[in-house]
């Protein structure tokens, strides 16, 4: 079953929120559930109620991008032959109906599996060979659009997040098995396909950890590829060309965009349901706004979305932005609404996110798949010159950016190897030890792999 998005709202309500109102943002939907009759019916036309300044910010807003209605919110549903969306649900069915074995998910790990593990898995595997065709088919699709009736983006369906793990987990199981089977090249391009499933999911917009999770797993998948494989100028070169085809990063701007249109959305639909819709989120908070009454609702209503559009078009104009220089511009956006006090943005409190998360999430990912392209180059050169290079200039040219400082990535020679890394977000992360694992978030890759991190993983 597909959920919808008021399930995800427990996970997005920002910290401010919690901190502030002690409310789950599910309760304004269940507020809501009411109000969905004083909306239109999708893709019918209504005059923008509110004051002319606010609806001029509005018309303003969708100039800028932003999707202020339900017609907006609504992509152009692309040729059926091209959509993956109707086949999310046939995996989901089959998945919930066939949960993955042990064997299967261990394999995600951050080191090498023993051979007993991979003839597991390989057992394990045959049962999905269906599933995985399906994901096959479903990845090699360019759109993923599902139609829906966005004058209640509550009620809205989206992709399970348990369904698109447990499609990058049979993935990343898949592909190492077929590397452990001296198959590399196949493995390279069943991993590539976690590129485009997390396109997918990112396409949503509402779904943006699960597709940092299948990136960061397809990304991990070519980094043990490269690590199973040795010195193969062959996979390296299919690991690197598979990065520079298939992946891309995300728009950071353009989710935010997107919930900055849900949100205006839902302002419509409590100006319908009236002052009484709130009373049940009042009652529960420290705070009262000094006036929500019929009389001053839908300057209440206009006053708070202003408010909400204004810090969305602020923090969306500096999304992609390099980290060092969108990180402390979304801190200091943040901080004003955080000193804002003012009782009657409560929506405000409410409705905004924290976005810092989301930020590091995708300047990791692509920091990770740019050190991971940039290793392959070097494994590349190294077969070619029978050495490794003195900079990482020499195996790639131009080096890849560092998008946490905006500058090449680090790269040294260590021993009879090398590493490839990121400074991180505090931009004094130096590669860490040839016997240390990577901590979480730290983007890495160190040839050949310690014996220490070789595993096998427990059993």
């Amino acid at each position: 079953m597909i959920p919808t998005i008021s399930t995800y709202y427990d996970t997005l309500l920002s910290a401010r929120a919690r901190a502030c109102w002690t409310l789950a943002f599910c309760g304004l939907a269940a507020t809501l559930a009411g109000c969905h009759s004083g909306t239109p019916p999708h893709g019918a036309a209504k005059t923008p109620a509110g004051s002319l300044s606010y609806r001029l910010e509005l018309a303003d807003a969708l100039k800028d991008g932003i999707p202020i209605d339900p017609q907006a919110l609504q992509e152009p549903e692309p040729p059926v032959e091209q959509n993956a969306a109707p086949f999310y649900a046939q995996l989901a069915a089959l998945l919930g109906s066939r949960p993955l074995p042990s064997n299967i998910t261990r394999l995600t790990s951050h080191t090498i599996p023993s051979d007993r593990q991979f003839d597991l898995a390989r057992a394990d595997l045959a049962p999905y060979s269906d599933i995985l065709e399906q994901v096959r088919m479903v990845a090699e699709r360019p759109k993923c659009v599902f139609v829906a009736d966005w004058s209640d983006p509550n009620r809205v369906e989206v992709i399970k997040p348990g369904v698109v793990r447990s499609i990058s987990r049979l993935l990343r199981a898949r592909s190492l098995v077929l590397a452990h089977q001296d198959k590399p090249l196949d493995a390279v391009k069943w991993q590539a396909l976690g590129f485009q499933i997390a396109r997918h999911i990112a396409d949503q917009n509402w779904g943006y950890s699960d597709a940092y999770f299948v990136e960061s797993s397809a990304t991990g998948g070519l980094v043990e590829i490269l690590l199973i494989a040795g010195d193969e100028p062959e996979v390296a070169g299919a690991v690197r060309a598979a990065i520079e085809s298939s992946w891309e990063p995300y728009s950071l701007a353009r989710m935010l965009k997107t919930r900055a249109g849900m949100n205006a959305v839902i302002l419509e639909n409590l100006r319908a349901a009236g002052p009484a819709s709130l009373l049940p989120l009042i009652a529960r908070s420290s705070v009262t706004p000094a006036s929500i009454d019929p009389q001053h609702w839908d300057s209440f209503i206009d006053e708070n979305g202003s408010q909400l559009l204004r810090h969305s078009q602020t923090i969306a104009a500096i999304a992609d932005m390099p980290y060092v220089r969108a990180h402390p511009a979304f801190r200091t956006a943040e901080t004003s609404v955080d000193a804002d006090n003012n009782p009657n943005h409560l929506l405000l409190g409410l409705m905004e996110e924290k976005h810092d998360d989301m930020l590091e999430q995708r300047t990791s990912a692509i920091a990770r798949a740019q050190v991971t392209r940039a290793a392959a180059a070097v494994l590349e050169w190294k077969v070619r010159h029978r050495a490794y290079p003195t900079s990482l200039s020499q195996a790639i040219s131009p080096a890849p950016a560092d998008p946490f400082s905006d500058k090449p990535l680090s790269y040294r020679r260590e021993g009879w190897g090398f590493v490839v890394y990121s400074v991180g977000k505090s931009g004094k992360h130096a590669g860490g030890r040839i016997s240390q694992a990577a901590r979480k978030g730290e983007a890495v890759f160190r040839y050949p792999l310690p014996p220490s991190l070789k595993g096998p993983i427990k059993e």
